[in-house]
């Protein structure tokens, strides 16, 4: 008995799907129907929710969370279950996401000098609106740009991003972070310039603020040392990612595959992911966030890093994403506070 079959289904007064009217209606309802489950289901890490995962913390049961310090091994996050006394924490330790500046959205300036995944994923956060930010990609696209980047940013295929412009020490595609740039739209510039008098570090410093109105600076792989004059530009405003649980492993020469090499002969056996903010120093400035990885014995130093790498393109983006709205203050004694809303 089909007809039984289809009211035992509950779509009892819809016409059977093999009439042209039921199948229209029936479609209709499916379709209003899957809606419904889209919209009421669990999405994890997306839109100022609490991420899950081991590098997380898990949320205190505690009321309060002034008292709670942050674990340094992992993401060093704060969750957020009581708004009201949240706030007012936040409000103390210079963050709060409610401000009319924290609302703001800001632009970014990436620096890098490899492959630049952990721009990708940055770039990828501001797309799908994990972070925070609203800008047009710059009328200024370099010479080298692909047609195809040229074509998009004419006819505004490329969506806008906040990602403002790219610096980098390499010149040309032979840089993954400027390929990547290229093939979106996104500016470039090169830095140190050998071919300038200071390097070119007194028009970057003009670039970044007058021409592009950067907000934050992020370096995802960048070997060389910032100029002191330009950390002194961006107070509290310039983070870095190391792969490495600082403040081990790190250090000049400490980067890319040396800090893995280093890694496995000491014979450690947790390494990991540090974003942090920039001074005047290799790898010295406040942590923000770690996130923790294991290491096993047998681990050549390609396991560990793409085991490290991993949990970069998770632990970078959010950090970033709590940057841009406000979720970021600092202690009495100058050690960042990142909080997470749930």
């Amino acid at each position: 008995n089909v007809p039984g079959v289809w009211d035992r289904f509950g779509w009892r007064g819809v016409r059977p799907p093999w009439s042209s009217r039921g199948m229209i209606r029936a479609s209709s309802r499916a379709m209003s129907t899957f809606g419904s489950l889209w919209r009421s289901r669990t999405r994890p890490h997306t839109r100022g929710q609490a991420p899950v995962g081991p590098a997380h913390a898990a949320p205190p049961k505690a009321s309060s969370h002034a008292a709670h310090p942050l674990s340094r091994h992992a993401l060093g996050s704060v969750h957020l279950h009581q708004r009201v006394a949240s706030m007012a924490s936040m409000a103390a330790a210079g963050g709060d996401p409610s401000s009319a500046a924290a609302k703001e959205k800001k632009k970014l300036a990436i620096f890098a000098s490899g492959g630049g995944s952990n721009f990708c994923e940055i770039h990828k956060g501001t797309l799908d609106k994990r972070i925070n930010g609203s800008i047009e990609v710059g009328e200024c696209v370099h010479a080298l740009a692909t047609p195809l980047a040229c074509l998009a940013y004419t006819l505004r295929i490329a969506k806008p991003t906040l990602l403002q412009v790219l610096v980098s020490d390499k010149k040309g595609k032979e840089c993954g972070a400027i390929a990547y740039a290229m093939e979106n739209g996104i500016p470039w510039l090169r830095f140190p310039d050998p071919e300038k008098p200071d390097k070119g570090l007194e028009s970057l410093i003009r670039s970044l603020k007058d021409e592009h109105g950067v907000d934050f600076i992020l370096l995802t792989g960048y070997l060389r040392l910032i100029p002191a004059e330009l950390i002194r530009e961006y107070p509290r405003s310039m983070l870095n990612i190391h792969p490495a649980l600082l403040p081990s492993f790190g250090g000049k020469g400490y980067h890319g595959m040396n800090v893995h090499k280093a890694v496995v002969a000491s014979g450690v056996r947790v390494t990991g992911a540090t974003v942090h903010f920039l001074n005047e120093s290799y790898d010295q400035g406040p942590i923000v966030a770690q996130a923790s990885v294991p290491v096993y014995p047998t681990d050549s130093p390609g396991d560990v890093a793409n085991r490290v790498l991993k949990q970069e393109h998770e632990l970078y983006p959010s950090v970033v994403a709590a940057l841009c709205s406000g979720r970021i203050g600092w202690r009495e004694d100058g050690i960042p506070v990142m909080w997470s809303v749930v």
